[in-house]
């Protein structure tokens, strides 16, 4: 009996076994048919256009070593994509382009060779560095280095304006002159602009001296000053060197400061020359007497 029940245990274990064996080579089976009725993906076509080497500002002129080619996939590549050397450098950027996104055509723009009235207003956008803003003032042109400051050139701005004060309990009005802005950079004078070039390179901008508008660059809060101080008096500009990019603190100029400016260089020469002039005074001493009395009597 015993021999029986094991007998029929060795049975079902075989049957489960094979079983088993056979549901494996049915699942391989079928899992290989759905394999071969896949469509087989062709491989995605490659391309090659040009991408960022670096962050490209807006308004900057596109460098050679500022891009380079990569193969993208087809569905992956811009509208727009530029694939043409040539068609990217020496171009100016329209608009912020980071280190390595795609160059299309939409962020890029000829440099302007002529320019008119109609035209400078978009193009001085871009000749805006970022972070500035264009703000134009009204001078005449002996007050900007006689009308010989061309766009692209760097300035200082003086402003001079009266200055209420209190001396003595009572309200005076002072002038001052203080340099509102150092190494400031010049955009535009009149309608002309200055061309895609950098500090210190030559212009081929010629400027009428007759114009007396100045658009200079500016951060919000420098512009906002200048307007207000323009309102307030007077504006001067003076030339600086191309490659003299150095600012220096200075105190304003009051009628206070050129004295003692004056005292500080002249000072001591005017105060020796009137000691020569005044004659010297000798001092005389007293003369000595005695005076005798006789019986009362002098």
């Amino acid at each position: 009996m015993e021999k029986n029940k094991i007998r029929v245990l060795i049975i079902a274990g075989v049957m489960a076994l094979l079983a088993a064996v056979l549901m494996f080579l049915y699942l391989q089976q079928e899992k290989a048919k759905i394999e071969s009725d896949k469509p087989v993906m062709p491989a995605a076509e490659e391309v090659s256009i040009l991408q960022a080497t670096k962050d490209i500002s807006r308004g900057q002129i596109v460098e050679k070593n500022a891009v380079v080619f990569k193969k993208i996939p087809v569905n992956f590549i811009q509208p727009g994509a530029i694939s043409n050397l040539d068609a990217a450098v020496g171009k100016i950027a329209l608009v912020d382009i980071l280190s390595g996104e795609q160059i299309t055509t939409t962020k890029l723009a000829n440099p302007a060779t002529s320019l008119t009235a109609s035209s400078s207003a978009s193009t001085l956008s871009m000749m805006t560095p970022p972070g500035k803003r264009a703000i134009t003032i009204s001078i005449e042109p002996l007050m900007a280095v006689g009308g010989m400051v061309r766009p692209g050139d760097y300035v200082d701005v003086l402003a001079n304006f009266p200055l209420p004060q209190e001396v003595g309990g009572k309200q005076t009005v002072q002038l001052v002159t203080v340099t509102l802005f150092q190494n400031v950079l010049i955009l535009a004078v009149g309608t002309q602009i200055r061309g895609p070039t950098s500090r210190g390179a030559k212009q081929d901008t010629t400027v009428s001296p007759e114009q007396n508008t100045i658009t200079v660059a500016l951060s919000p809060q420098e512009a906002e000053l200048i307007s207000f101080a323009q309102e307030q008096g007077k504006l001067r500009l003076i030339l600086r060197p191309p490659l003299d990019t150095q600012t220096q603190a200075l105190p304003p100029a009051t009628a206070e400061a050129l004295w003692q400016h004056i005292l500080s260089t002249q000072g001591l020469q005017m105060q020796m020359s009137t000691e020569e002039s005044q004659p010297v005074s000798v001092e005389k001493k007293p003369s000595s007497s005695v005076e005798v009395y006789r019986g009362g009597k002098r």
